[in-house]
């Protein structure tokens, strides 16, 4: 029998009826808690005011997500936005439901409503695409970019690290903390709210700050240090889901989100929860899951995607790539008007194949995919390190068995690539968020609680459900269907994905037959 759940797919079908969206600064927060919303501040006007925070109305949020779903017409500077009147919000009830001890005070608001405006200045064009294409660049040529304050080689180049150098611009060069009376660490809680902070690390740093020596607001805007839920996942999970989906998920998703914060409160320097908002808990992290999977990370969507990722590279290696990355006033002028114009620049002729192909939105076809479920927390080793390392392992053998075919296909003529779907966090060490919340009520079962399952059927059940996409024509049946109501249910996974960047069938063919054999036994 094929899961009850998975009949959410539904949720997801691109609307076909047009309807106009209203200004999205406005719509999402109209009535959503609204009496517990600050306006914004002198500071924080001032910020939106800026060069580098209005380019983010020019980058989109979902990168190429609004060619399938008609409305994703959303930008980052809209969900900066969100997430600082969300942040707002979430102070408010802490507050409200907190004893005076723990009370999250104006100065510590106003920080996390300053770090959650900025906690994604630092995004390129087309968002998450820019920076997979210049992560890649940087570590092929690393005298591209270099920064002697970054702490993870692993990762040379990042938006938070980008963010965190616009951050601290803003607010030092523009003397804004002296001009608004602010506290001296005040530029550093910011940046150290953008980023996240572990509890250690905050003692060492902050344990003598008048202002700024609760370690729970650190973890309001970025969660993730001390793995809980934040609001930067809560404007995006609303926003995405009332733009991209149907409107009883969007509603499900935005009354989880309520619930949450709804039955949160501050007990001994963190965010604990009511067991009255247990379901809402389990429920967001599912849709979590979901919206990566079939929405962040979308197959057709994802073939695209690679196709504008390979136009990047060989674009932004005729540009002065170092500059844009180095020099805070060259990054303001990168949106995504700016490929645009790169674009124009040249015929580039070695690559008018893919800007043809773009064009006419022809994508990558896409193969084929096999889910690698998480190992369960139970086992001795629940880290994601050993499952990588079988990935990689499966992904060196597909490359062998490639070099003994007969048709000559070489990386060109491919993508294979992983992609992690996760209920909130994702990284080598990750856990199920879930087994890590804290409740200030005892919690009657908790086993089924941290199983998900008593709570996900009654959300879950629309009968009759029509898949996202259909089936790839033609396409062997262990490649096709990815939107099939029969795929199982993982609270995490990581997914391997083939596309084939080549249009000769004989090597399509071939690729087929190698993904069955290879990957899929």
């Amino acid at each position: 029998m094929k899961p009850a759940y998975l009949h959410l797919i539904l949720l997801f079908l691109p609307l076909s009826v047009s309807r106009e969206i209203p200004d999205m600064r406005d719509i999402l927060y109209e009535d959503f808690h609204k009496e517990m919303q600050d306006p914004p501040t002198p500071l924080i006007i001032d910020l939106m005011s800026t060069d580098l925070f209005r380019r983010l109305d020019r980058v989109a949020q979902l990168g190429l997500r609004n060619l399938l779903f008609t409305h994703a017409n959303i930008t980052r500077g809209a969900h900066c936005r969100g997430t600082r009147t969300m942040s707002s919000i979430y102070v408010n009830i802490l507050n409200k439901n907190s004893c005076s001890e723990s009370c999250i005070t104006p100065v510590q608001s106003h920080a996390i409503q300053v770090a959650s405006l900025l906690h994604d200045i630092g995004h390129g064009p087309y968002s998450h695409l820019f920076e997979y294409t210049v992560t890649g660049m940087v570590h092929s040529n690393p005298e591209i970019y270099h920064d002697d304050e970054k702490k993870d080689s692993a990762k040379p180049w990042s938006h938070e690290m980008q963010s965190l150098r616009i951050a601290r611009c803003l607010l030092q060069t523009n003397d804004l903390v002296r001009k608004y009376n602010l506290p001296h660490d005040f530029a550093d809680a910011v940046c150290d709210m953008i980023q996240g902070l572990s509890r250690d690390d905050h003692a060492k740093k902050y344990a003598s700050s008048p202002d700024f020596n609760k370690y729970v607001i650190f973890t309001i805007v970025n969660g993730d240090a001390e793995a809980s839920l934040d609001t930067d996942k809560f404007d995006y999970m609303r926003r995405d889901s009332y733009l991209c989906c149907r409107p009883g998920y969007a509603n499900l998703v935005s009354q989880a989100v309520s619930g949450i914060m709804l039955g949160s409160r501050i007990e001994h320097d963190r965010i604990v929860y009511s067991i009255r908002c247990a379901e809402s808990l389990v429920v967001f992290s599912h849709c979590v899951y979901l919206n990566y999977r079939y929405l962040y990370y979308n197959p057709q969507a994802g073939g695209l995607d690679l196709v504008l990722q390979d136009i990047l590279t060989r674009l932004l290696s005729h540009a002065n790539l170092t500059r844009y990355l180095q020099d805070i006033n060259s990054f303001s002028i990168l949106d995504d008007m700016f490929i645009a114009r790169l674009w124009d620049k040249g015929s580039h002729v070695d690559i008018q194949h893919l800007l043809d192909r773009f064009n006419a939105r022809d994508s990558y076809e896409f193969i084929g995919y096999r889910d690698y479920p998480y190992p369960p927390e139970t086992s001795p080793n629940h880290d994601l390190t050993n499952l990588r390392r079988s990935i990689a392992d499966i992904k060196h053998t597909f490359s062998e068995a490639l070099g003994k075919t007969q048709c000559e296909i070489t990386n060109d003529d491919y993508v294979l690539v992983a992609f992690n779907f996760a209920h909130i966090l994702k990284g080598n060490g990750t856990k199920n968020i879930l087994a890590k919340v804290l409740f200030h009520d005892p919690i009657p079962n908790p086993e089924s609680f941290y199983s998900h399952k008593p709570h996900l059927d009654k959300y879950f059940s629309t009968p009759g459900c029509t898949p996202l996409f259909k089936p790839i024509e033609n396409a062997d049946s262990l490649a096709a269907a990815y939107e099939a109501d029969d795929i199982p249910f993982y609270w995490g996974s990581i997914q391997l994905r083939l596309y084939a960047r080549t249009v000769d069938n004989e090597k399509t063919a071939e690729l087929k037959r190698l993904f069955k054999n290879v990957i899929l036994n």
